[in-house]
């Protein structure tokens, strides 16, 4: 994967975390997700929701209010997939089902009212930090 391949555009940023989040079904059961590597006693699957989240938010912070209103409904249920993910331990499916739906919806709109990522210094760094937590997650 190219470290810089989901930060071109709305349009490869929504490709690439929408099939990151799809690889997270191979971990819905408890003994796959035991075997996923952990990172200073956490989980490389709740580090990867985490980064996935501040990237996402970090993407379109200068924004105005309906764009940052719109990208809160997904960075909202992506947090609880990642709360509900460390509480349990295992992915709880219908809640990644609900995600995988809404981040759909949110970058539709992204893409409807033509709203570029802005790309800076930090949102590499988080996104470099949200790959190598995920590649982390699915080495199992």
């Amino acid at each position: 994967m190219d470290l810089n391949q989901g930060l071109r555009s709305t349009h490869d940023l929504k490709k690439v975390t929408y099939r990151m989040l799809r690889k997270l079904r191979r971990l819905k059961t408890h003994h796959s997700f035991e075997n996923s590597h952990k990172f200073d006693d956490e989980y490389c699957v709740i580090l990867y929701l985490r980064h996935m989240v501040e990237t996402i938010n970090d993407a379109y912070k200068y924004k105005d209010a309906k764009i940052k209103n719109i990208v809160k409904h997904l960075t909202d249920i992506i947090t609880l997939l990642k709360v509900k993910t460390n509480k349990e331990l295992m992915i709880y499916h219908p809640l990644l089902v609900r995600c995988l739906t809404r981040h759909t919806y949110v970058f539709n709109r992204l893409e409807e009212y033509k709203i570029p990522i802005t790309i800076n210094a930090g949102l590499r760094n988080l996104w470099i930090q949200c790959v190598t937590a995920y590649l982390g997650a699915c080495r199992t």
